[in-house]
């Protein structure tokens, strides 16, 4: 597997000199690696330590952009999908250029990279009958509870 992904970076930065883009390699941050599907997937970017100049900062998905921000200089950057789907699973980086690019056209990986999970999203549910017992042929009504699974034990702000 490394040697796979090795081969993969060393093809992308050979294509991306060969291209004239010069990109470079930006750290990638995320507090989850785990997103459920419909939620929001929150990573952060940083060039501190690469470069002291304002930046175009992209954020890539197994190699290539998805997004673009102005980056200030020295300044982390967050990157904000909402309404995350279950394709958005995969290896995410952060690269950088001083011109800014056609977001399809930059392909490359970071100084790391982190797997992001997106998980399917099932609410638990119960389900009972108001009444013990129902006459034949009688309609039945039924009470249907739901409890998200991802706000148990979370302080509300």
């Amino acid at each position: 597997m490394l040697g796979v992904f090795l081969f993969a970076y060393i093809s992308v930065n050979l294509f991306l000199k060969c291209q004239g883009q010069n990109i470079h390699q930006a750290k990638i941050f995320s507090e989850n690696t785990e997103v459920p599907e419909g939620g929001r997937l929150e990573v952060t970017c940083s060039t501190f330590g690469f470069t002291v100049k304002a930046v175009y900062l992209y954020l890539c998905r197994n190699g290539k952009a998805i997004d673009m921000k102005n980056a200030p200089t020295r300044q982390d950057t967050a990157f904000k999908i909402e309404r995350i789907g279950m394709n958005y699973s995969g290896n995410y980086s952060c690269v950088f250029s001083e011109e800014q690019l056609e977001i399809k056209e930059v392909m490359g990986y970071g100084h790391n990279y982190i797997f992001i999970n997106v998980m399917e999203s099932f609410i638990l549910t119960q389900i009972h009958l108001l009444k013990s017992e129902v006459p034949v042929g009688s309609d039945a009504e039924f009470n249907c509870t739901t409890s998200n699974p991802y706000t148990k034990n979370k302080p509300r702000t």
